[in-house]
């Protein structure tokens, strides 16, 4: 795995925190009668800065 300096913290519902971690966006489209899915694109969301 490469490293990633872009790590942000992000809410975790689960955990009850915001955690350090990476997040990103998926848009797919789902085919239901062959059960393929395919990704139109992908990207990961920025970190913001810290102030």
């Amino acid at each position: 795995m490469k490293k990633n300096d872009e790590k942000a913290y992000f809410y975790k519902s689960k955990a009850g925190k915001a955690q350090q971690e990476l997040e990103i966006s998926v848009i797919f489209i789902v085919e239901v009668y062959t059960h393929l899915l395919i990704s139109l694109s992908v990207q990961q969301t920025p970190s913001r800065p810290q102030t």
